[in-house]
């Protein structure tokens, strides 16, 4: 049975995305410290959209950062591009203060074991590329 696709609701969520895929692309252009160029002074001094310009203001007062349902990029790439590229949230997230300091602790403790759990599964890189990517040993040193 063939399924019925509104065109509508399909056209929404495409612009929707396309949004997201724009907003995060330019996020990397406009924050770099780069001005070698006019291309890059362009990028620096360019109108954000508004609604890239509400994440950055959000991030940079406290940190906070948010995913729309069906978002292609997740919280962590963007808090790792805008520290990556040097945008410091001028506070801390609210969510610490209404933690105690061992709940805090606890709380950061298991993402640190859960983290050290994942990579202690992930295989070396040079086993990765020799498994996936055909490299022969040799010339890439473990």
């Amino acid at each position: 049975m063939i399924q019925q696709v509104d065109i509508d609701e399909y056209n929404k969520q495409v612009e929707a995305e396309i949004t997201h895929i724009r907003d995060f692309v330019i996020l990397h252009y406009h924050v770099t410290n780069r001005r070698d160029t006019p291309f890059w002074q362009h990028c620096a001094e360019m109108e954000l959209p508004a609604s890239l310009r509400h994440r950055i203001e959000l991030f940079a007062e406290t940190g906070r950062v948010f995913r729309i349902p069906n978002e292609l990029f997740t919280e962590n790439s963007w808090v790792q591009v805008m520290l990556g590229q040097g945008i410091t949230p001028r506070q801390r997230h609210p969510v610490a203060d209404l933690m105690r300091d061992d709940e805090l602790n606890h709380f950061l403790e298991s993402i640190r074991r859960h983290v050290e759990s994942t990579v202690g599964r992930l295989p070396r890189h040079i086993d990765y590329l020799r498994s996936y990517c055909g490299v022969a040993g040799g010339a890439a040193a473990g």
